[in-house]
Order: C-alpha cells, then structure tokens, then sequence
C-alpha cells in the first residue's frame, strides 16, 4: 500500500537549532539576498534567497541529531512512504524526458533518497520495454531496504551513503530530497562526482516562496524542508557548481497527487500549474526562458553534464 506522505512543520527551540544567516549552505558564499517569508517564530527562523545562486534557505538549521529524531518518528509506519501518489506516472514521465537522448548498453541509475527504489525500478522498466537487450544496474541510497527485481536485466543495490559508492552513472536522480539537507552543496557536489561524462541528472524540489507574498499564511513544513528551489536557482546551477553541461528540461514538476486519491488537492495543484504550462507551450524555442507564473509549488530539472568533477 502507498501512503503519500504531506510533511507538517514542527516548531524547534533555539537548542534544536544552529545559525546559518551569514553564509548559503547551497553555494557557500556569503548571505546577501532578501527575506521571503518567517517560517517560524520564537526563535525566529527566515527564508532567505541568495542573491548569488538563487536559491533560498532557511536562517537556523536543524541539528543532526534533531533531524534523525524528526525522521525516525516520522517513517514509523509499516506501510511503504513516498511523496508521489502514482510512481508509474513520474516514472513514465522521466523515461520519456530521457528518451531521445539516453543510450547505454548498460545503464546505472542512482536514486538519492529514493526510498524502496520504485522510481527508478519503474524507469529500469519503461528503458528495458524499448530495448530487451539492456542490462539495468540500480543503487538506491536510503536507509530503507530496496524491493526485489521484478525483472532478470534488473539489479538493485542499496547503500546507505554516498560515500561508499563505487564507479559511475548514467542517470542520478535526486527526486524531493535535496530540501531536506541542512549542509546541501557537498551532496550535490558528491552527486556529480558520480556521473558519468555525458551522464544525465535529474531533480524535483518544492517551489513555494512565491506563496509567500499571498495573504494566507503557509506552512512552509519546517524542519522537513529546509531550502526551496526554483528556477531561479535551477537556471543558474551550471555557473554555481562550474559545470559544463546543459539545461535540457526546467519547469514546473508534475502534479504529486492524482484525483481518486485526493481529489481537491489534485484538482487545485492542476489549476496552479495549468498558467505556467502553457505559457511553456507558447514559448518559442528561439526565446529565454521565461517564467511569469510562478505559483506551482514545485520544480523539476534535467540536466545534461559533459564533464562531472
């Protein structure tokens, strides 16, 4: 049984907490940007955009062993957790972001903090349908055990660090986990570190520091969420992480629910998304990109790199 999960924010006290105002935990450079939005109060802890990377964080981190306690209580279930109602159809949705581009006799994908590993199962998939002869390595990075290979092309691995990994990637997904880590650029570093030249990386993160200017005040889900990453950092991650590569998909990320599981919120995150999608539809190739509408609460980015660390 999937149980999508929706985070709830927890208030912390100033001994739950470390400082992180002065310096951007995602670029490391020092803090020179605008306040979005208080998250919490006593003891205050802001959103802040970085002027240099555009990216946003929050003010005071989560100490490690506060977000252990945090997330061991939150996974106590049995039932298997995930932040997406139907695994199949972001599946297929990735596969065919891949499709043209994506050639390897044999592929390995890494899933950061891909859970049981469904995800990238599901792609495994979907590469082997268009061509049998495939052989699929999987290396799923959690702490949870992976699922069995429902295939004999198919190979699951799991790790419970990045750092113990071995060799190179083709594909390294990073799907709604990079916002919950405090100390965020040496993972994304570390993650592409393990592509391979040509390799394909792909990530989906929330997007909600446009509802911030909204009359309604918003949970913002802290400490589970601790950045908000949006296109205005997604476009400039080449030149902050010195990467020579290219930007090949940056847009709204699809809807996470679907109606027969929750059907108005499905409903109202459609309507949010619907502006921002065609305004891609009617955007020429020849233009920049340009995102006027902003209110979609989330981003996905699939990038091309040539040369990885």
């Amino acid at each position: 049984m999937n149980v999508t999960v929706f985070h709830a924010s927890r208030h912390l006290s100033p001994e739950d907490l470390y400082d992180h105002a002065r310096t951007c935990p995602i670029c490391l450079r020092e803090r020179t940007g605008r306040m979005v939005m208080r998250v919490q109060r006593s003891p205050d802890v802001d959103l802040l955009e970085c002027e240099h990377c555009g990216g946003c964080s929050t003010s005071l981190m989560p100490k490690p062993e506060v977000l252990a306690d945090f997330y061991r209580r939150y996974y106590d279930s049995r039932d298997e957790k995930t932040t997406y109602d139907d695994v199949r159809r972001l599946g297929r949705h990735i596969e065919g972001c891949l499709r043209r581009n994506f050639h390897s006799d044999r592929p390995r994908i890494l899933d950061f903090g891909g859970g049981d590993g469904a995800l990238a199962v599901e792609i495994a998939q979907r590469l082997l349908r268009r061509n049998a002869g495939l052989s699929v390595e999987i290396c799923v990075v959690d702490f949870h055990q992976p699922r069995t290979a429902p295939h004999p092309n198919i190979t699951i691995e799991s790790c419970d660090s990045l750092e113990k990994l071995g060799g190179r990637f083709d594909l390294v997904m990073a799907s709604a986990v990079l916002e919950h880590i405090p100390e965020v650029n040496p993972v994304i570093r570390k993650l592409i570190s393990l592509m391979r030249s040509g390799g394909w990386f792909y990530a989906r993160t929330p997007y909600v520091a446009p509802f911030a200017f909204l009359p309604f005040k918003m949970d913002f889900t802290f400490p589970g969420h601790v950045h908000d990453l949006g296109p205005k950092f997604w476009e400039k991650v080449l030149g902050t992480f010195s990467l020579d590569g290219e930007i090949l998909r940056s847009e709204p990320s699809p809807v996470e629910t679907i109606l027969s599981k929750h059907f108005f919120r499905t409903m109202a995150a459609a309507a949010l998304k619907f502006p921002a999608r065609l305004e891609g539809c009617l955007r020429s190739s020849r233009l920049p990109r340009r995102h006027t509408w902003k209110l979609v609460g989330g981003w996905e980015i699939l990038l091309r790199v040539n040369n990885p660390y």
